[in-house]
């Protein structure tokens, strides 16, 4: 809380929603909107664009903030404006309340199966919308996808967000590749080959059945071994893990 900034741009801070690798996560009002605002800003304390080892996490941010006013569906976290402050560039994003749906991977958590099925289709409609812009999102994972709870605590809609790792594939510049989640990656992406929309359907693929089972469908002690098993093995089927899970739905 001590270094918790009094505004970032015109937007005054609120809070600290969460922090990454590179950036913290604000809550924000807009004073001229009068609207809550998620901010993403880029640490301070980072390296300036030109200095050496920044251009990584730069390409992030610039992959997102290109998409800034882009994307316009109802599950999908829209990305309102991007300003490109030397010192820490930030994106100004739709709030949205809740949790990720990490928090119902634990075994004591599990959403019911009808809910993670339409869950499950809602992401699928957004992805598909996502694919039509010319955008393979390539980290989708249960922490990518925000959770709109009620008053009850019971999720009520969801939005996939976080486009940092995102290909564009009418882009002309340079992109990162081999980025994403490992537990939840297709064995092409975890190559560096070629992607298309295949790459996020199996990765929404593995993060439902994370949401039925409790558990991704592969896991290992080690990144080689992981990836082995994505590479070779089938995962083990949902029926056995857990009651009531029709076979249309394995």
């Amino acid at each position: 809380a001590d270094d918790l900034p009094s505004h970032i741009g015109r937007y005054q801070v609120v809070r600290r929603l969460g922090e990454g690798a590179t950036s913290d996560v604000f809550l924000a009002r807009d004073p001229f909107q009068g609207t809550e605002v998620a901010i993403k800003r880029m640490r301070a304390w980072a390296p300036p664009p030109d200095a050496p080892g920044s251009d990584f996490s730069n390409r992030f941010f610039t992959a997102e903030a290109a998409l800034a006013g882009r994307l316009h569906h109802p599950n999908v976290v829209a990305i309102l404006d991007a300003v490109s402050e030397e010192s820490a560039p930030f994106l100004v994003m739709e709030y949205v309340p809740g949790v990720t749906l990490k928090h119902f991977c634990r075994t004591d958590r599990l959403l019911p199966l009808d809910q993670v099925v339409e869950l499950g289709f809602k992401c699928a409609m957004a992805l598909g919308y996502v694919y039509r812009q010319g955008l393979i999102h390539r980290d989708v994972k249960p922490a990518n996808i925000l959770a709109l709870t009620n008053a009850q605590g019971l999720v009520t809609d969801v939005k996939i967000t976080d486009f940092g790792s995102v290909l564009n594939m009418t882009a002309d510049s340079t992109q990162v590749h081999q980025v994403g989640s490992l537990a939840y990656m297709a064995p092409e992406q975890l190559d560096g080959q070629a992607l298309d929309a295949r790459a996020d359907m199996y990765a929404l693929g593995a993060v439902l059945y994370h949401l039925v089972a409790g558990r991704p469908p592969f896991d290992a002690p080690s990144q080689p071994a992981l990836m082995n098993l994505i590479y070779n093995q089938e995962p083990t089927p949902l029926a056995t893990l857990r009651s009531g899970v029709h076979p249309a739905v394995d």
